[in-house]
């Protein structure tokens, strides 16, 4: 196994002199020392970390560094006034890796040393404060569509990453960037309007992107409105910071190479904290997201594992060897850190149980005795053909025998009656229960949508819906509170229906792959459960939480899978967060609304009846310790109710679940004659005996890019890290959705996860 990772010399053995330097003067914020130690970067060069003992406030530097003598300016809050810090040195003291408290402090002070001589070689251009984040000078591609007006860039991020067993690591993660040629001054000028309008109208909430290159930056703007008739120099008199310019010539003026002239045109455009502003419209270029890519660029953002590392190497060999600086170590020879192997593993595939043979005994599928890209590539593809063949595992005694397809009445009713048998015959196939079509066709989804509703208060239903308004996708679920809503839009399934009609295998095979898939959606929509585990959990009860983007909302997504179970059950819940400026929940309500979870009807009658011992809580966040404290204080109330839900012996651990990996840590196969691939599926490493990095897709089932893994920090609690991750494996292992695909993320977190996107969507569509 290897890593994005290169490790500092010595290894463990790391150490660094340093000064901690006393701020005189007012008594500071956190955010207010930060920006000290961000000038002393910008404009000094100087790495400087904040640090606090006995109350006391100090930054941290290297030794080899001289601190101004002079005082530095602060801005005081909520007010014009500013504060002179000046700076009293102390004695040089010795910081080791080998120490645990003094760890983050030698990263810190490396991590800024690295990215500010990275950033003085020129080798690449930044976004506003994303110090972090490089993209390179030229674009590696230029749409070839009839436009040409889109190009894409490698982005690199840069992160420290602490392992407890090699020392201070570098990850870095390469990205695809995206943006268009042309400035929005050239789109107008061309009168190419249309097209502009097309690519700055993102789906989703946010206004169009911009990056703005201002003379001594690149920073993010919003598009607000193109003015016409307005330019650069016509623009009416401001006053910045007490300074007053006639004009936006004017203000730029002062910047030789920052060339503007009176006839330029503006773009009025919105900053983070700022406002609104007029600036020059061709310094402004569109930032170009996924949804709006021609065909050939859609896959430039999947790299990899060989190209990935080529291009890593690329990087460090472009920067240098030099890269620390005077009285900083360097990077180990070897490019990239491999794991131990007493800090590394493979979690095998767990056994399979299927549906009913014609022996009427459950169909087992084992994990494979090798463990190769092969051997799991055809383990996910008999769970498919098991699945297929003898139907779920577990199906309602009472189901729906009837499901309604709304579709838009331009849609062919030739087209709608092919996909409604084939949908119906397969689902029939799946549940062993007859299931019956209803086409109902209409001319506004909102018709269909109070027709549903007529019929009845509840029901499954497959959703045809024309999608040129993104606020539809969200509205019919929205709307139907209480069925089973599976949705597919007039586009997907037409191209679909196109390629069958050509008649040949590869348009034969793509329409029954886009049916089945609908299919396996619907079979969950009607609480069937298509396959379960059938090796033994560590933990009985799996509960995710999860908050979305916008911090408007939080799931708990709770699975009770017992030894005694035949099957799992599984309860989501979805809940408006009072407090929608931070990720962390109100501690008393996610008390509430936990005892509410499992004091409900499904849940309680299972934790009655089967009485499971073990619990594992996994948050996808972090600084959790006060929502921990709330939910154990649940747990304690559950124990002592009459209702005895919760065994006063439960075992319970608390983890933090990383989707999104703030350090973007890769892992790959460096094999035979340096072969680089994809790891096997549930491959991990350890940073620690708290934390470990997962892959739960990879060779076997990954055709395009490279796993993108999680992390797992076992936190407030002392459980076995081994186990934790081996049920987050095993429960991943659920992949009902596509069968012959790895699927990253564990069951609970995943429905948690697709309810709070769903949601989100909605609220922006209220707004």
């Amino acid at each position: 196994m290897e890593t994005n990772i290169r490790i500092v010399e010595p290894g463990i053995y790391l150490t660094i002199e340093i000064n901690k330097i006393k701020l005189v003067g007012n008594s500071l914020s956190s955010e207010q020392i930060n920006s000290i130690c961000s000038k002393l970067g910008n404009y000094y060069g100087i790495s400087a970390v904040p640090f606090i003992e006995n109350k006391l406030q100090y930054v941290v530097i290297n030794t080899a560094v001289d601190i101004p003598s002079f005082n530095i300016d602060v801005q005081a809050y909520n007010s014009n006034e500013k504060w002179e810090i000046g700076f009293k040195k102390s004695d040089s003291l010795t910081y080791s890796f080998r120490n645990i408290e003094d760890r983050q402090i030698i990263a810190d002070l490396y991590r800024k040393q690295l990215l500010l001589n990275i950033a003085h070689k020129n080798f690449f251009w930044r976004i506003g404060d994303s110090n972090r984040i490089f993209y390179e000078i030229d674009p590696f591609f230029i749409s070839n569509d009839e436009f040409k007006d889109i190009e894409a860039y490698r982005r690199y991020k840069l992160s420290d990453v602490i392992i407890a067993e090699a020392g201070l690591g570098f990850s870095l993660e390469v990205e695809t960037g995206f943006f268009s040629g042309p400035t929005v001054d050239d789109y107008f000028k061309t009168g190419n309007i249309k097209r502009f309008e097309q690519l700055i109208n993102r789906q989703g909430e946010f206004k169009g992107t911009l990056i703005f290159e201002s003379p001594n930056k690149v920073t993010k703007a919003y598009f607000e409105r193109f003015e016409e008739g307005l330019t650069c120099g016509t623009v009416r008199s401001f006053s910045i910071n007490g300074n007053k310019y006639e004009n936006l010539v004017d203000y730029y003026k002062g910047y030789s190479k920052y060339s503007i002239n009176e006839n330029d045109t503006v773009a009025i455009v919105s900053f983070p904290k700022v406002g609104k502003k007029p600036v020059p419209a061709k310094k402004l270029r569109l930032r170009i997201f996924n949804e709006m890519l021609p065909s050939n660029m859609r896959d430039l953002d999947k790299i990899n594992p060989e190209e990935r590392r080529k291009l890593l190497i690329k990087f460090w060999d472009q920067t240098g060897s030099n890269l620390f600086g005077k009285n900083y170590s360097y990077f180990s020879k070897y490019k990239f850190y491999r794991p131990l192997k007493n800090t590394q593993g493979i979690i095998k595939l767990p056994s399979l149980k299927f549906g009913i043979d014609e022996n009427n005994n459950n169909v087992i599928l084992n994990p494979p005795e090798k463990v190769n890209a092969k051997t799991y590539s055809q383990n996910y593809w008999k769970r498919k053909k098991l699945l297929d063949k003898y139907g779920c595992f577990h199906v309602p005694p009472i189901i729906d025998r009837e499901i309604y397809i709304p579709y838009p009445n331009t849609i062919s009713n030739e087209l709608m009656e092919r996909f409604s048998l084939d949908i119906c015959s397969k689902l029939s196939s799946l549940t062993k229960n007859e299931i019956q079509p209803i086409l109902l066709p209409y001319s506004n989804y909102s018709n269909a949508i109070y027709q549903l509703k007529n019929d009845s208060s509840s029901g499954t239903s497959l959703f045809v819906f024309n999608n040129s308004d993104s606020a539809t996708y969200f509205n019919i679920s929205y709307e139907l509170e209480g069925w089973g809503i599976k949705r597919v839009t007039e586009e997907q399934l037409i191209k679909k229906y196109h390629y069958l009609k050509k008649g040949d295998e590869r348009g034969k095979k793509s329409w029954h792959s886009f049916t089945d898939i609908v299919s396996y959606d619907i079979i969950q929509q009607m609480d069937c459960v298509p396959w379960v585990i059938n090796t033994p959990l560590n933990y009985e009860m799996h509960l995710a939480i999860d908050v979305s983007e916008d911090y408007s909302h939080f799931t708990l997504s709770l699975m009770i899978y017992t030894i005694e179970m035949k099957f799992p059950i599984f309860k989501t819940d979805t809940h408006r967060k009072i407090d929608t400026y931070s990720e962390t929940i109100n501690p008393e309500f996610l008390k509430e609304y936990f005892i509410e979870l499992f004091k409900s009807e499904k849940c309680l009658t299972a934790l009655r009846k089967y009485k499971p011992k073990s619990l594992l809580i996994y948050r996808d966040g972090k600084n959790c310790k006060d929502e921990f404290k709330a939910l154990k204080s649940g747990i304690q109330e559950l124990q002592k109710s009459s209702l005895q839900l919760i065994d006063n012996t439960l075992k319970l651990d608390f983890i933090e679940y990383h989707k999104s990996i703030s350090k973007e840590i890769r892992m790959w196969h460096n094999g035979f004659n340096n072969q680089i691939s994809n790891v096997i599926e549930g491959s991990f490493f350890l940073l620690d005996n708290t934390s470990a990095i997962l892959s739960s897709t990879g060779e076997g089932t990954l055709t395009q890019g490279t796993s993108d893994p999680i992390q797992i920090n076992l936190r407030f609690t002392k459980g076995d890290l081994n186990k934790i991750i081996e049920d987050i494996f095993y429960t991943s292992q659920l992949n009902f959705s596509n069968p012959i695909t790895a699927q990253r993320l564990s069951l609970p977190l995943k429905r948690a996860d697709e309810l709070l996107k769903e949601k989100r969507a909605q609220e922006i569509k209220v707004k």
